[in-house]
């Protein structure tokens, strides 16, 4: 994909930060959208590789263990990145099996879906320092929750009515 769509280069090179200021507006969205399907094709890509590792382990060592326990490592990315109507469905597929882990160990000892707002506000935050501590990470897990919490209001709003 790098021989086909530049954008994942364009994006990391500090000398083109110079020239984004040249882009138009549809031009930058259009680099920002190839770039996260870089990203998202390439964890595609290494999530796939090491599940059919882990499945291909237990299927030979642990095959009937494994039925009867009903283990299974979870698919990563179930749904593809522009195939998503919301936020949340989006978060909830893009690593699945990290975000299985988030809601069994921070999300309900936090309060669960009762006080939802500020427990994904706490989930990200987790989620930005378990990256790398730096303020450019929590201010961009800060910013995906102000872009959620709109849609959970109107989520809300419209289940009530």
């Amino acid at each position: 994909m790098n021989h086909i769509s530049f954008a994942s280069a364009l994006t990391k090179i500090t000398e083109n930060y110079i020239y984004w200021s040249e882009y138009s507006a549809s031009d930058s969205l259009f680099l920002s959208l190839m770039n996260l399907v870089f990203i998202w094709l390439k964890f595609l890509t290494i999530w796939r590789l090491a599940r059919s590792a882990a499945l291909l382990d237990g299927i030979f060592i642990f095959f009937s263990f494994k039925i009867k326990l009903g283990i299974d490592s979870p698919e990563n990315m179930n749904r593809c990145l522009l195939n998503n109507h919301c936020f949340e469905g989006f978060w909830r597929s893009w690593h699945r099996g990290f975000n299985q882990w988030l809601i069994r160990y921070i999300f309900i000892p936090c309060g669960g879906s009762k006080t939802k707002m500020w427990n994904i506000c706490v989930v990200f935050t987790f989620v930005a320092i378990w990256h790398d501590f730096s303020l450019d990470l929590v201010c961009w897990a800060w910013f995906i929750c102000a872009a959620m919490i709109p849609e959970m209001i109107v989520k809300r709003y419209v289940a009530k009515h």
